[in-house]
This record gives C-alpha cells, sequence and structure tokens, in this order.
C-alpha cells in the first residue's frame, strides 16, 4: 500500500526513482537474482537502497537538487559501497 501512495504523491522523476530503490531491494534479496552473494554487485545494491530514500525526498519536491546534495548522496553511496 506504501508503494501505491508514494506513486500517486509523485511525478514522473520522483517514480523513476522509486523504481530504482525498489528494484534494488528486490535484487538484492530475491531468490533468482540474490545479488548480495556476488561481491560488487552486492556492495552496489546495498548502498543503492541506503541512498535512494534521501534522493527519493529531494526529487519528490519538484525542485532542482543542488550540485551539493549531489556531492553528498555520491559520498554516501561511495561510503555505503566501500
Amino acid at each position: 500500500p506504501f508503494v501505491l501512495y508514494l506513486l500517486a504523491a509523485g511525478r514522473p522523476a520522483s517514480w523513476a526513482v522509486l523504481a530504482l530503490s525498489l528494484a534494488a531491494v528486490v535484487a538484492y534479496s530475491a531468490p533468482v537474482v540474490r545479488l548480495k552473494e556476488r561481491p560488487l554487485l552486492d556492495s552496489l545494491t546495498s548502498s543503492t537502497h541506503f541512498v535512494s530514500p534521501a534522493l527519493y525526498g529531494l526529487v519528490l519536491t519538484g525542485r532542482d537538487v543542488p550540485a551539493t546534495a549531489w556531492a553528498v548522496l555520491a559520498a554516501f553511496f561511495l561510503w555505503g559501497a566501500a
């Protein structure tokens, strides 16, 4: 139900971020894919589902994401992947 609410509250850009986030969550643990069992992909998908909620919130506002926010998100992503 929360996904339906987030879709209704959002717009196309936020839908794309939400789709990326949900895809990372599913790909991380889905029985067929299980990226958590593959070293590099494990780090990338895990970091994606940590960073994507913050990106979703920024995109949901409908404003341009400032360069400083992109830098913080990139740093957080790299830290999470490390």
